[in-house]
């Protein structure tokens, strides 16, 4: 009887190679390599005499059988399916992750000079009486604060129907909107935070019940798990593309925002402090000079074109 040790080292094995294991038209063991269409024997792999299992096709069918009428044969058939295409899915999504992870930390020092988000990020340690200042604060306050910008998002030359029916075209040569507002946090963005994902770790999860156990459900078998390991591919770059759109849209975004900032097209956003001094039950915790933070004003767009230093353009 194998263990489960060798399972996963065999799986994991396979998922490194983009292979998974299967069984040819003899039921011995193989790996098939799903990328390049080629397989070669692999000694590892369970055989199907490690598998015990009752054999469902023979069970004695009973006159309030649900399944009466119907073949039960096609059922198992059915059922091997779905368990290695399922397979497949969650071990193609897993490997593809882990690939998009290892590509992207080779590239660190050029993600990291592409997506810098340090220098867009605002202070919230100090109120200033001009609302459209140009200046972009450095220095950090005391509490150690630092405000996330808002998002905006832009569109030039918009021609839009304003009416919905056709009678009226409404013309735009700049249009912009908030997407997300400014917000208080603790720590800076990276880009990790949007395009690292956690598929889980490689293996096999399918009861042995569901190994296939003859020439038909091997068949079946091996391309349901073709199938699945293509379908979790295709599910992790979807996963990275809507990631990758994220982080272009939101640091795109802070940077427009301080673009506009710069025109005194935006205003900045206001904290106000609140000084709590000491606090605590006094029983089982105390804090020391305590201080709240609070956004009062957030961002908005200033309609007073007379205030603006260039028109918006971008």
């Amino acid at each position: 009887m194998f263990k489960l040790s060798q399972i996963a080292v065999v799986s994991l094995l396979a998922l490194c190679g983009a292979s998974a294991f299967a069984y040819d038209s003899k039921g011995e063991p193989i790996t098939v390599n799903l990328n390049a269409g080629n397989t070669v024997r692999e000694s590892a792999a369970p055989t199907l005499d490690d598998f015990s299992a009752d054999n469902i096709a023979k069970a004695k069918r009973s006159e309030d059988d649900p399944f009466k009428g119907s073949d039960i044969r096609d059922l198992r058939v059915a059922a091997v399916r779905e368990a290695a295409y399922g397979l497949g899915i969650r071990n193609g999504l897993v490997a593809r992750s882990i690939l998009i992870k290892e590509f992207l930390y080779r590239h660190r020092s050029e993600m990291d000079r592409i997506f810098n988000f340090a220098p867009l990020m605002l202070d919230c340690g100090k109120e200033e009486k001009n609302r459209y200042s140009q200046k972009l604060i450095a220095e950090r306050p005391n509490e150690n604060c630092v405000m996330q910008p808002p998002v905006i998002l832009g569109a030039k030359n918009l021609l839009s129907d304003k009416d919905g029916q056709g009678d009226v075209l409404r013309y735009s040569k700049a249009s912009f909107r908030i997407k997300k507002q400014a917000r208080l946090i603790t720590t800076i963005p990276i880009w990790e935070n949007y395009l690292v994902f956690d598929a889980g770790m490689p293996g096999n999860d399918v009861h042995p019940s569901l190994f296939p156990k003859n020439d038909e459900e091997k068949r079946v078998w091996n391309q349901a798990l073709a199938e699945g390991w293509d379908k979790g591919v295709d599910q992790a770059n979807a996963i990275y593309r809507q990631n990758l759109a994220m982080l272009n849209e939101d640091f795109s975004g802070m940077q427009r925002y301080q673009y506009l900032l710069l025109q005194n097209l935006v205003t900045k956003p206001f904290v106000s402090r609140n000084r709590l001094g000491v606090t605590g039950n006094g029983k089982t915790g105390i804090s020391i000079d305590d201080i709240t933070l609070t956004i009062t004003e957030r961002p908005e767009f200033n309609l007073n074109s007379n205030d603006w230093m260039l028109f918006p353009s971008f």
